[in-house]
């Protein structure tokens, strides 16, 4: 079963990443800082005296050290990853889940034959997004998440009543502070139920993938992420081309989901690029921004 807190299985059954515009049209245009986000989704149950229970109160690296090592000795319930890449103040959304069967009620047969059951898909699973910034030597990111699962199955009732099963549906809203490129406890939860711990955790690592020139420049190579709103980035990189033919060492990706360019070089061709966008990348009339 795939669920928010239990997604450990080998191939997730179905996920969907999306990357939005801006979420306000006061963003300052321009580059942006490329991020790459990591979370961690923990769920272990566990005796309440077993050595494999994990020590929540230790640093988030060393949490995550002992989710690693009970995870690789198949002595974890479930462990699910989810990672974005993303460009700082945009917001990215993943939603993993699956339809489920569920009984949703039971039909008497006619002629005195034997019940039978009804059944309708459900659909469970996770959506999380996050939307982040860079402050100094921190990353700053503000994640929604939600979780829907099935019910554990119901207690038949001594008079056979038919007892429908429900859908259990969590939701966490936090914003954190990580160093770049370490790791942080978002949240744990610790529930003692006669004698076994369901121990629930949750670990966010961040860090920056490309960060905007700095305004002296330099003659070394760097990476910068251009999100356009009205040229579509596969026409951009066209002419970009075309204006830069002479300068051998600038490299040009498009990026088709957030509609930017991804390019490396040193800074003067960065300076040209810039300004070119810039040019570029303006509304005419009837125009509309690129979704």
């Amino acid at each position: 079963m795939n669920r928010f807190w239990i997604l450990g299985m080998a191939v997730i059954v179905a996920a969907t990443v999306y990357n939005a515009q801006p979420a306000s049209a006061a963003d300052p245009p321009g580059p942006q800082h490329a991020l790459e986000i990591e979370i961690l989704l923990v769920e272990h149950h566990v005796d309440a005296e077993s050595k494999d229970r994990i020590d929540l109160n230790q640093p988030a690296d060393k949490i995550t050290a002992r989710v690693r090592e009970l995870e690789t000795s198949g002595k974890i319930t479930s462990v699910d990853r989810i990672r974005l890449t993303t460009l700082e103040n945009q917001r990215a959304m993943v939603q993993t889940g699956q339809q489920a069967p569920v009984v949703s009620g039971v039909m008497s047969a006619a002629r005195g034959g034997p019940p039978r059951s009804t059944f309708q898909n459900v659909s469970i699973g996770t959506v999380m997004s996050a939307m982040a910034k860079v402050d100094s030597d921190s990353i700053v990111i503000a994640l929604d998440i939600e979780k829907s699962q099935l019910e554990p199955p119901p207690v038949p009732a001594d008079d056979e009543t038919f007892q429908p099963r429900g859908i259990l549906t969590l939701t966490s809203q936090v914003t954190v502070s990580v160093k770049d490129g370490e790791t942080v406890l978002v949240t744990s939860k610790e529930t003692d139920g006669s004698g076994k711990l369901t121990q629930q955790v949750v670990l966010a690592t961040a860090q920056v993938l490309s960060r905007p020139a700095n305004k002296e420049g330099n003659s070394d190579r760097q990476v910068q992420v251009f999100p356009l709103k009205y040229i579509k980035a596969e026409q951009a990189a066209v002419l970009v081309k075309e204006f830069t033919a002479e300068s051998a060492g600038l490299s040009i990706a498009v990026d088709m989901r957030s509609n930017a360019l991804v390019l490396r070089g040193d800074a003067d061709d960065m300076t040209l690029v810039s300004r070119l966008l810039e040019a570029l990348d303006h509304a005419t009339p009837g125009d509309e921004a690129v979704r």
